[in-house]
């Protein structure tokens, strides 16, 4: 993870299909982040002009398990990975995310 000062806004989405949809569908500010089954995705783009790009953190260790440039990818291979998050065993790394996200914030105002 990048932007460790970062401040996130997280939705929760239990749906891969419908979190794969909505992750190409817009351009998201940088201190959006969703959850899903038991993981964080959290924007870790450098502006919202560039690619894209989402942490991937396992809620119950803060574990970083993956980043997925979902600016590269189509809504098939986003699901994909998404069904794929429990199996993924390599770490790199923990993070402690910030989840206190003000309304509104310099990114979402």
């Amino acid at each position: 993870m990048m932007h460790t000062r970062r401040v996130f806004d997280v939705a929760n989405v239990a749906d891969a299909a419908e979190l794969a949809a909505k992750l190409v569908a817009h351009s998201w500010c940088l201190c959006v982040g969703f959850r899903h089954a038991g993981h964080l995705l959290l924007n870790d783009a450098f502006s919202e002009d560039g690619a894209a790009e989402f942490v991937v953190i396992r809620e119950s260790d803060g574990a970083v398990v993956e980043s997925l440039t979902v600016g590269w990818m189509d809504a098939e291979s986003i699901e994909s990975a998404l069904r794929d998050l429990g199996t993924l065993t390599e770490t790199y790394g923990t993070v402690e995310p910030r989840l206190d996200h003000p309304s509104p914030c310099r990114h979402c105002a």
